[in-house]
């Protein structure tokens, strides 16, 4: 795994673009992707430290992303956190049967995607990464 690359995987390029904004604030590099393909593909080849994944994607939405991911060796141990504006029950739940490390709900902004860092890395390792330099 990448120390510090956090792959996006969002067809949306503005959500992209602040995610990016927001996590290069913490020390992360990204690599963006538009589709569930892309995505599925870069994260095989970079070894992400964390995948940040929309479920609403035309062609290969985000759970059914999230499950290609889980089946794959080499990215089945990669966190995934969903990002979604949707929040019902049956989105949640069906992401977190499906191996989520956990949620991000839009609109998003810098203070909760650290939240869900923090979460998911622990403070150490965050301070850490922040002063590191390096390459997706």
């Amino acid at each position: 795994m990448e120390k510090n690359c956090i792959l996006i995987i969002d067809d949306d390029v503005w959500i992209q673009k602040m995610l990016s904004k927001i996590l290069e604030s913490f020390g992360f590099t990204v690599l963006p992707a538009s589709n569930g393909y892309e995505g599925i593909s870069l994260a095989v080849e970079h070894q992400p430290l964390c995948v940040i994944l929309d479920i609403l994607m035309p062609e290969l939405n985000g759970h059914q992303t999230l499950k290609i991911l889980k089946i794959i060796k080499s990215t089945q141990q990669i966190p995934v956190l969903m990002l979604s504006a949707m929040s019902d029950s049956e989105n949640l739940g069906l992401a977190v049967k499906s191996g989520i490390a956990g949620f991000i709900s839009k609109p998003f902004n810098r203070n909760s995607v650290f939240d869900k860092l923090m979460n998911l890395f622990g403070k150490e390792a965050l301070e850490a990464i922040g002063k590191q330099n390096s390459e997706c």
